[in-house]
């Protein structure tokens, strides 16, 4: 036999065969633990997101019902007010006429701003792709989009209110004379002219009229759109409660 087989044959083959794969296995358990680590911070962190998300959108339903209670108020005073305009039957008396629109004054522009705030957090971080569901991530930029819209929508009616009453009432002293006068900044006006204008007539006063009827559609669709939103709101909370096993 060669020197050199010799050697070959003095080789500790086995326990270099057995240290190589102890070290190949330890190099994969450790590649293992760290995907597995990697994998559950990332389900944590994908429920700590579900948990926020849960919150804000409970917190969207409980106000935006509280905003559509008052909207359907100011609805069904405004009709009541169109009813009897269009009717030309005297209200039943002076301080029903001014409760209602006392309240269609006071609320009309009380509006819906939803909270985005987890959901912001998860565009402005890059990390909506960590909410694995791909239904619950379309959900919510649906969501965004339509709670955009519906800002815009609030704005513009806010802003159509305000053209209402300086276009139109404000050219009315008379009329501004028995309106809320400390909802539309009139003191000063009031106080220099009485007013002619009966509170049992009101609504048929043809300006006031127009007006009323005018925020009767804005109204409308205001609620339509609040209770699209509603519905929107309902179905990510059941994305939601679904991923979070309850």
């Amino acid at each position: 036999m060669s020197e050199n087989a010799k050697k070959w044959r003095q080789v500790p083959w086995f326990r270099i065969g057995t240290e190589g794969v102890a070290i190949i296995a330890s190099i994969l358990i450790a590649f293992s633990l760290d995907a597995w680590w990697d994998g559950r911070e990332l389900a944590e962190r994908e429920d700590r997101y579900l948990e926020s998300l849960e919150r804000d959108f409970l917190e969207n339903r409980e106000n935006l019902e509280q905003t559509i209670q008052v909207q359907s108020a100011v609805m069904e005073s405004i009709q009541k007010l169109v009813l009897f305009g269009a009717t030309a039957t005297p209200a039943p008396d002076a301080d029903s006429v001014m409760s209602l629109v006392t309240l269609v004054f006071r609320d009309t522009n009380v509006g819906f701003s939803p909270n985005l705030g987890t959901y912001q957090e998860l565009l402005n971080t890059s990390s909506l792709q960590v909410l694995r569901n791909d239904s619950l991530r379309t959900l919510l930029a649906d969501f965004g989009v339509s709670g955009e819209t519906l800002r815009r929508m609030d704005a513009g009616a806010n802003d159509g209110w305000a053209m209402d009453v300086t276009e139109h009432l404000m050219t009315r002293l008379d009329l501004v004379a028995n309106l809320p006068q400390y909802l539309l900044g009139a003191d000063s006006l009031v106080e220099m002219l009485p007013s002619t204008v009966e509170y049992r007539s009101l609504p048929s006063d043809r300006v006031f009229r127009n007006v009323m009827v005018g925020r009767l559609a804005v109204t409308a669709v205001r609620l339509s759109m609040y209770r699209g939103l509603a519905e929107s709101i309902d179905e990510v909370l059941r994305v939601l409660a679904s991923e979070l096993g309850q």
